[in-house]
């Protein structure tokens, strides 16, 4: 469940029991889910048709961010439109190549977040960095089709030096950019400026406590100064240089050792010059691990997949597949280790991944599920979209 509400920086705090609620909101939500690419249901993504054929543009929103690729070529233009065919009819022999890519600029991370298996250390493929040739050959493969690119999947995004340049180069191509970060980079105005002037067009940074001590418990190994002086860097080379992005979002992954600070991390995100607050279930990132420490109790945060409902229609496999580190391309981020790898970009040429056997294979499983791979047990979006994974964003207004 996706959801945004209109929020300005309020003049007054209250407090109810041990957590704090701002004052002065606009309770006015609306669901996002739909404006999503990867997510976007056919008969949405057709009202989407005459800006896309007349204006040559895609708007859309990636988890409440606004996105939008300009001046889209006839080929992205006409590919977007077979991706909607495809769709429609099912196909696990795609005629489109992919409007979308997660792309791990980097499987390495200072932290040791207790439910990552980067964090904990039980990914089975080995480490690094993504290198420039691997990154020119993802664009060489896919570019020429691709219209949005998320850079973040297993490690953090920023321990990659490279990751700007690869940003600039999506950019100039006309290819809509969003990352994440756990905050523990980006510290200098040099740094900032890099990522401002890099054309990123949204990024998520990780707040998840107000205080040193609530912040590290599940963050552990990260400093919470460094996450702060990280949005305001951001937000102040995002001033000096008058441009609206990338546009800011703070996150917390809200956990039952750190739900009592929502209301601090809410105005915290305000004080430092976030465009965003948002909130999202703690998931099960890895299958040997103690989720039950993190887990809500309550319903209204609680994330555990439920074993009995139906698989979703996953629409990774057919709109946005993964490449790894070292450019390995897989149907879903979940297959980490991997298990069924599609192939990689130094090697194979889009078709072969993108319509090769595994491929096929992969797809045939979601659309026809009889045996689903281990890694869809993993799922944050197993059942009914929104019913184990809940996301609340509050775009901040200026007053």
């Amino acid at each position: 469940m996706v959801e945004f509400k209109t929020w300005r920086q309020p003049r007054d705090v209250h407090h109810i029991g041990d957590t704090q609620y701002i004052g002065a909101v606009t309770h006015r939500w609306v669901h996002a889910a739909r404006e999503n690419m990867t997510w976007m249901r056919i008969a949405e993504g057709a009202l989407k048709t005459p800006e896309l054929v007349f204006q040559h543009r895609f708007r859309h929103t990636f988890d409440g961010m606004p996105l939008e690729a300009r001046r889209l070529s006839r080929r992205k233009r006409l590919n977007l439109l077979r991706c909607g065919c495809d769709a429609a009819m099912r196909r696990s022999s795609m005629s489109c190549r992919p409007p979308a890519l997660q792309i791990e600029p980097s499987s390495l991370c200072p932290l040791r977040c207790p439910l990552c298996p980067s964090g904990t250390g039980q990914m089975k493929r080995k480490p690094g960095l993504m290198s420039m040739t691997t990154f020119e050959r993802i664009l060489s493969v896919f570019g020429e089709d691709l219209v949005t690119a998320v850079f973040y999947c297993w490690g953090e995004p920023f321990s990659n030096p490279l990751l700007p340049d690869m940003i600039a180069m999506s950019t100039q191509r006309g290819i809509a950019t969003v990352t994440s970060t756990n905050g523990q980079f980006i510290q200098t105005a040099d740094e900032a400026e890099r990522v401002v002037t890099s054309g990123l067009q949204a990024l998520v940074i990780a707040v998840d406590g107000a205080t040193q001590d609530v912040y590290e418990r599940y963050r552990v190994g990260g400093d919470l100064a460094r996450v702060k002086n990280c949005v305001k860097r951001l937000a102040s080379a995002k001033s000096s240089s008058a441009s609206p992005t990338p546009f800011l979002n703070v996150r917390m992954v809200v956990t039952n050792e750190n739900e009592h600070q929502i209301g601090d991390v809410r105005g915290l995100a305000a004080d430092l010059g976030a465009d965003m607050f948002s909130i999202k279930t703690v998931g099960r990132l890895t299958g040997e691990c103690d989720f039950g420490r993190f887990d809500h109790a309550s319903d209204q945060y609680r994330r555990e997949p439920d074993p009995s409902a139906p698989p979703v229609h996953c629409p990774f496999p057919f709109r946005q597949p993964t490449v790894f580190h070292d450019g390995t391309v897989v149907g879903c981020e979940f297959d980490s280790s991997p298990d069924m790898p599609l192939g990689n970009v130094a090697t194979d040429d889009a078709e072969s991944i993108w319509n090769g056997a595994a491929a096929i294979a992969l797809r045939r499983k979601i659309l026809h599920p009889v045996e689903r791979p281990a890694f869809c047990g993993l799922c944050p979006y197993r059942g009914v979209p929104g019913s184990t994974t809940v996301l609340k964003c509050e775009p901040i207004g200026r007053n």
